[in-house]
């Protein structure tokens, strides 16, 4: 994989995590309401967990990548590149965005069902 793929693969993420925040604003403004139901919150805090850890772990590879190469500080930081790495081993690129797209998908259900309960009449 090249650096510019891995540029638009952040970018893909990076989108759905903007999304992401647009969608936390409505959350938010039916909490103040009290238009949320506890059970609604708690499965939105799971979908919002997992589009943010993606968005993180790329992130760090971003950082990874762009980082200048010093001797002194490099074999520090292998460990901690190591546990990325075994990480995301696991995932490919694909699962990690449809992961993403998903739980943000789940998450704008979930807000559609809460406002859709609070239009009739049930909180």
């Amino acid at each position: 994989m090249a650096k510019r793929h891995v540029i638009q693969y952040f970018l893909e993420l990076e989108n759905t995590y903007e999304e992401m925040k647009d969608t936390v604003k409505e959350l938010q403004e039916m909490a103040v309401k009290g238009n949320l139901e506890e059970s609604t919150f708690l499965e939105a805090k799971k979908d919002l967990e997992v589009i943010q850890s993606n968005y993180e772990r790329v992130a760090y590879i971003m950082f990874l990548l762009n980082k200048p190469n010093k001797q002194e500080k490099e074999s520090a930081e292998e460990d901690v590149n190591k546990q990325w790495y075994d990480y995301l081993k696991f995932s490919s690129k694909e699962a990690i965005v449809d992961e993403s797209k998903d739980a943000l998908s789940h998450l704008k259900e979930l807000i559609k069902e809460a406002q859709k309960d609070d239009s009739n009449g049930i909180c």
